[in-house]
């Protein structure tokens, strides 16, 4: 099980699931790069690395985005 501080900043061994879970505005980045990552069966087995490994997308700049985003959705301002 993936505790809350595991999840509390990306990083390459978090489960591509977590990802878009945890930070959804991500979901975007991944179609972006061509990345089938949204509804895989194996999301929540597949690490950020392993998927980059599987689609040949370089790891450190799509994790740099993803950390963007993360830094990003919390600052926003909570909605409701």
């Amino acid at each position: 099980m993936t505790s809350r501080a595991e999840t509390a900043n990306p990083h390459d061994q978090t489960p591509v699931r977590t990802i878009m879970r945890q930070w959804p505005d991500t979901i975007r980045l991944f179609l972006s790069h061509r990345m089938a990552c949204v509804g895989c069966p194996v999301g929540g087995l597949h690490t950020l690395q392993d998927a980059c490994a599987a689609h040949k997308i370089a790891l450190a700049p799509l994790l740099a985005e993803i950390a963007d985003v993360a830094r990003a959705t919390a600052r926003a301002p909570r909605q409701g």
